[in-house]
């Protein structure tokens, strides 16, 4: 591998890209279904470079100050951090440039409001959540409220406002990260207590997370048709939402009924199509066309 390429691939890990592009992806859809967001390119591309880079930095800044735990646990200990493959001033320097820049991109180029809720995003993540992992399982409702912020940061780049659509949009990723991330937490709560982590609740409670995930996916069933009435989306997309969100319920349901390794990795990679195909209906239903 060429040193540019392994260069690339390390601060792809360090901003962890599959889970930026994730949440990036939810401003993005957010921005599209606005009102009047139609063909607005000069207001698009600094809001998608901006969230982008501040998603990123935030998650570097995670990776900063965890580098730590990530040695002890071995679904993280080659990231180039503990690893040793890149400095931490390389790191850090990094994610405060990617950081410091998205906020300025969208303060000056979008609007103010875009660039509170990005920085609101940045602080609990980082300075709230990160910590707060190795207080309790509670942790999981702090992180999903920056994880769920940039979905509203979307309508208030398009409208300059906190939108019924944005309240909407944020209330959907939010509860989506309940299922995703517990089945995570199941499947992985060894490295997480070699890593001190109290992400998982202790084993005579396990089935309270059974529960939560259940939970959280019925309220998704009756949440995400209601985006159809904004009028942001159609029938079909309606339709498509209560399909989607109804299937992920299933798999919610058989990991309550049983609780196993091989059905948390199926609600998992569920829960992980789960949002991307939701987006998908969303855009290609916008307004019913």
């Amino acid at each position: 591998m060429s040193k540019g390429l392994a260069k690339f691939r390390d601060y792809s890990e360090l901003i962890k890209l599959k889970l930026s592009i994730l949440v990036w992806l939810s401003s993005l859809v957010g921005f599209f279904l606005a009102p009047g967001s139609d063909f607005r390119l000069f207001l698009f591309l600094p809001f998608s470079v901006g969230s982008l880079l501040v998603i990123g930095g935030a998650n570097a800044f995670n990776e900063i100050f965890e580098v730590n735990q990530d040695a002890l646990m071995s679904r993280t200990s080659r990231r180039p951090l503990p690893s040793g493959r890149m400095k931490f001033w390389e790191g850090f320097a990094a994610a405060s440039l990617f950081v410091f820049s998205g906020l300025m991109i969208l303060g000056f180029a979008v609007n103010g409001l875009t660039c509170f809720l990005a920085f609101s995003a940045f602080v609990l993540y980082v300075f709230v959540y990160t910590p707060a992992k190795k207080m309790g399982p509670w942790c999981i409702a702090v992180g999903a409220i920056p994880g769920a912020l940039p979905a509203m940061m979307g309508p208030a780049a398009a409208q300059n406002s906190i939108t019924p659509l944005g309240w909407l949009l944020f209330g959907i990723v939010f509860f989506w990260q309940f299922p995703h991330f517990f089945a995570i937490a199941w499947l992985a709560k060894e490295d997480y207590e070699k890593a001190g982590f109290k992400i998982f609740p202790v084993p005579q409670n396990e089935r309270l997370v059974a529960y939560e995930i259940l939970l959280c996916s019925c309220i998704l069933v009756a949440l995400t048709p209601l985006l159809t009435f904004t009028r942001a989306t159609g029938s079909s997309y309606f339709l498509g939402s209560l399909i989607l969100s109804g299937l992920l319920f299933v798999y919610a349901l058989r990991f309550w009924v049983k609780l196993s390794r091989s059905i948390a990795g199926e609600l998992m990679r569920a829960a992980l199509v789960y949002l991307p195909f939701l987006f998908a209906l969303m855009i290609l239903d916008k307004g019913g066309h």
